[in-house]
C-alpha cells in the first residue's frame, strides 16, 4: 500500500469558469455581457468564435473585442492574450468567449481533417471516396491537445473570470 499524506485546503479558490448555454438566439450573449457589466469586475474582453454580433450589444457593457483571424491557432493566441493582461485595480478581468461551440466545432474539424489526412483514411477513401471518416481518439486528442487544453490550464489560474457561451439543441 502507498503512503499518502494530506494538506489544508487552499486559501483561494479557482477562479470561476461559466457556462451560459441556450438554443441559438435565447440571450446567451446578453446574459454573458451583463454579468461582465457588474462593477466588482474589472475590463472584460470578448473573443468571438463563428459569429460577430457582440458589438450590437455595446451599450450592455463596456468590453473590448479581442481581433483574431478566425483560425484556431489564432483563436488560441488571442485568449492567451486575455489570460497574460494584467488585473486593473485589483478587479479581476472578465474573459467572454462568444460562442464555445463553434470553437468546439472548429476542434471537430480540425480532429476530421487529422483523420481524412492518415494513411489509412487516404487509402479507404481512395478505394470508396463516400466512405465515412471515422475520427479516432487520437486524432481526437492532438486537436485538444495544440488547441485547447493549453489555455484551458492557464484559466485555472488566471485571476479573471471565464464566461463561455454555447449553443444547445432544441
Amino acid at each position: 500500500m502507498t503512503a499518502r499524506s494530506a494538506r489544508p485546503p487552499a486559501a483561494h479558490p479557482r477562479s470561476p469558469m461559466i457556462l451560459v448555454d441556450g438554443p441559438d438566439a435565447s440571450g446567451a450573449t446578453v446574459t454573458a455581457l451583463q454579468t461582465a457589466s457588474d462593477e466588482q469586475f474589472g475590463l472584460c474582453y470578448v473573443v468571438e468564435v463563428g459569429k460577430s454580433d457582440a458589438a450590437a450589444y455595446s451599450d450592455l457593457a463596456d468590453f473590448l473585442l479581442v481581433e483574431h483571424d478566425g483560425g484556431l491557432d489564432d483563436i488560441a493566441r488571442a485568449i492567451r492574450w486575455v489570460i497574460a493582461q494584467p488585473p486593473i485595480d485589483d478587479r479581476p478581468p472578465v474573459l467572454v468567449i462568444d460562442c464555445g461551440s463553434d470553437l468546439w466545432g472548429l476542434v471537430r474539424s480540425d480532429a476530421e481533417a487529422r483523420a481524412r489526412a492518415s494513411k489509412e483514411t487516404t487509402a479507404m477513401l481512395e478505394v470508396d471516396p463516400h466512405a465515412e471518416v471515422v475520427i479516432g481518439a487520437t486524432h481526437w486528442n492532438a486537436a485538444k491537445d495544440e488547441y485547447l487544453w493549453p489555455w484551458l490550464r492557464q484559466l485555472r489560474t488566471w485571476p479573471g473570470i471565464t464566461v463561455v457561451t454555447a449553443d444547445s439543441e432544441d
